[in-house]
């Protein structure tokens, strides 16, 4: 497939000689995320079969992958065919650059002929927008940080997926109360972003991840999830995603083989405690373990709030009523701020590294 060289930014049209022009005079953009965007396009239209991306670093150390173009427009391809997104439809970027949500957003608007708009990337991204928008693309905290604003604003979207987490019981109820259709998507990277989608509200909402066609998933030995894309890698893609397979070949994400708590021999997924609890806690949280002696691991509930000794008893009285014995956590330690990583996510490795400079 040839690499398009043409897209269509905030209503203009730009040719690759327009495009091209502006690349050269980005130092001169006073907004940062079309500085962004044209930084992309400088490597997307150099002529070269390849280009590097950036990955989050909420797995692991962020590395930079080299990839082919090809492949991202595979990818675009499967998206923009899912979701039957037409020549002149709105898409909104409001995800950066330099990371491959936002950089998916800009192939995709390429290979579809939508109009690209861009806007403020900010926990409310829509302050700013009034025009349709067909699809967009967020993370959660922008969904419900939204929702909780203006939610009419994000009935003015025909589609949004979401990704980059899970999603917390707040947010399906959230989705649940407008008429946009959301989607959550599964997907890294390494996968040039999504692979899988579930609908998060209306009349196929599932908890299950459906893949796109083409792709087969199947678990290793640790009942991680294996992922063979060939249109999208040319090897295996081997997860640390614990997940459960049905009989259609979808799958649902049951935690990271890396986060598991062993308490006591009794395995421990966080993200599923984080689920059981959401609705409790009104602050950033997040459960994280700490090695123990004679347990091995213990969770602990790490918080960026500040509770008097009342409110951290009544806290532990919620949690018991949600939670088995062997979930609820050990102690509740307060860390202001959260470190995070360059993309907004929690940076749970450092949180675990404070936490084994205190205990």
């Amino acid at each position: 497939m040839k690499v398009p060289e043409t897209l269509t930014l905030n209503g203009i049209h730009h040719t690759k000689e327009m495009l091209m022009k502006r690349i050269e005079n980005q130092c001169f953009e006073s907004d940062l995320l079309l500085k962004e965007v044209f930084t992309f396009l400088a490597f997307w239209l150099d002529g070269k079969p390849t280009i590097e991306v950036k990955t989050s670093g909420s797995t692991g150390t962020p590395k930079f992958l080299l990839v082919e173009k090809e492949q991202m427009l595979q990818s675009a391809l499967l998206t923009t065919t899912y979701f039957d997104l037409k020549p002149n439809m709105n898409a909104l970027l409001c995800l950066s650059p330099a990371y491959i949500a936002g950089k998916m957003m800009i192939v995709r608007s390429m290979v579809a002929n939508l109009n690209l708009i861009t806007t403020n990337v900010t926990s409310y991204p829509l302050a700013a927008i009034e025009s349709k928008i067909d699809f967009a693309a967020m993370v959660p905290f922008q969904f419900i940080k939204t929702y909780s604003e203006t939610p009419e604003k994000l009935t003015k979207i025909s589609t949004i997926i979401l990704g980059g987490s899970g999603l917390n019981p707040a947010i399906t109820l959230a989705a649940e109360k407008i008429t946009t259709s959301v989607f959550h998507t599964y997907g890294m990277t390494e996968t040039l972003s999504h692979i899988a989608l579930r609908a998060v509200n209306g009349p196929e909402k599932s908890d299950w991840f459906t893949p796109f066609d083409g792709i087969d998933i199947s678990l290793d030995y640790r009942e991680c999830l294996m992922i063979n894309a060939p249109m999208l890698s040319k090897k295996k893609l081997i997860t640390n995603d614990i997940a459960i397979l049905d009989e259609n070949n979808c799958f649902r994400i049951l935690g990271r083989y890396d986060d598991v708590i062993i308490t006591a021999g009794i395995k421990i997924h966080p993200n599923m405690i984080e689920t059981k609890i959401v609705s409790t806690l009104r602050f950033p949280f997040a459960i994280v373990p700490v090695e123990d002696d004679k347990a091995g691991q213990l969770p602990f509930l790490v918080i960026e709030q500040t509770l008097s000794l009342s409110e951290v008893y009544d806290l532990w009285m919620q949690l018991m009523e949600h939670l088995t014995e062997q979930e609820v956590p050990r102690q509740i330690v307060s860390i202001e701020p959260f470190p995070l990583l360059e993309s907004g996510k929690i940076d749970r490795r450092a949180i675990s590294n404070m936490l084994k400079q205190k205990f």
